[in-house]
């Protein structure tokens, strides 16, 4: 290859291998880059990376490009639907409002692997909401809740969503108590021989005695299933405080039901306080809990881990058999 020289006033020529330490695929934006790309929409999801040409320069490029050479483009909806591994990763996110942010949500889930991505505050009113449908990925699907508005409130911040991989079986759980107090949607997890019951909760305004009582007839369901359990979501108790009263209580009542909370006591909203919560049964290992700062993708912070699938050994039955050719008729007969 030629060396490249530029014009004489620039000054300046290059070789071929100083052309090529030009290049590098090692760039990794650090996530407030990224959200500052994606809110002007020049950001796109990793199987959507192909170079988008028009006109004469994409036949050009196509004449000049061979396969080898082509990035290769991924569908989400032809990926195998048993999970690849034993564990199951989940995100907690209060996006006040996806609707400016349907684009990072998807994308979000898509690249970071996530098989259920958990969403309080989306702020939808019916399960069509456009932007909720956009933040489901290709291979993914939805099960929300969402608040209805009514005729004394002119704005919606509520709703709770689950988008989950198609690689797992899905079932939203119906016959549940009815509560008042706060919001939820609970469905069951399968993958393999392994079941996870999932409860999404986001509660708001001033804790009362109902929250309480409420919470604690669906914990008496959900205890029920002799599986693994996660309790996530929004709860706007500051667990973070031992003195707390309502921190008190809610642990008390958690503890009554052998579960514990895993965050860690450090910040989960800009103006402080561990809001977000992940609650597991005490025997049960949550795995790489990480809490990013708030501020990158709404004022909550971005929740994630993986829960250990517990699959139970196989069921073997030893039995003898023996060909009919070598069956004696006559004995069977007199048997």
């Amino acid at each position: 290859m030629p060396d490249f020289d530029l014009p004489a006033h620039c000054g300046l020529s290059y070789g071929r291998e100083e052309l090529l330490r030009l290049r590098s695929g090692d760039v990794t934006l650090p996530r407030p880059v990224r959200k500052a790309i994606f809110s002007h929409g020049l950001w796109l999801p990793r199987h959507q990376r192909n170079p988008r040409q028009c006109g004469e320069h994409k036949q050009q490029l196509t004449a000049t490009t061979t396969n080898a050479t082509r990035p290769p483009s991924v569908n989400y909806s032809t990926l195998p639907r048993t999970p690849s591994s034993t564990s199951v990763k989940f995100g907690l996110l209060n996006a006040r409002s996806v609707g400016n942010k349907f684009e990072n949500i998807a994308s979000l889930i898509a690249e970071d692997s996530y098989d259920v991505f958990l969403v309080t505050e989306t702020w939808h009113t019916t399960t069509d909401d456009v932007a909720l449908r956009r933040c489901i990925p290709d291979g993914f699907s939805c099960v929300d809740q969402p608040r209805p508005t009514s005729s004394t409130t002119t704005v919606n911040h509520g709703g709770v969503a689950a988008v989950v991989s198609e690689r797992y079986r899905c079932k939203r759980l119906t016959t549940l108590p009815t509560v008042t107090s706060f919001e939820y949607v609970c469905f069951t997890l399968t993958g393999r021989a392994s079941t996870v019951v999932t409860l999404l909760v986001y509660r708001t305004g001033p804790v009362t005695d109902t929250f309480y009582k409420e919470l604690s007839s669906l914990l008496e369901v959900v205890a029920v299933y002799k599986c693994q359990i996660v309790i996530a979501g929004d709860f706007n108790i500051h667990v973070e405080k031992q003195d707390d009263p309502e921190a008190i209580r809610l642990h008390e009542l958690l503890t009554s039901f052998d579960c514990v909370q895993n965050v860690p006591p450090v910040p989960t909203h800009r103006a402080g306080g561990t809001l977000d919560l992940i609650i597991t049964k005490s025997d049960q290992p949550v795995d790489s809990i990480t809490v990013q700062p708030p501020d990158i993708l709404s004022d909550h912070s971005l929740l994630s881990w993986k829960l250990p699938l517990d699959l139970p050994p196989p069921i073997t039955i030893n039995r003898e058999i023996r060909r009919w050719k070598k069956l004696d008729v006559d004995c069977a007969s007199a048997v």
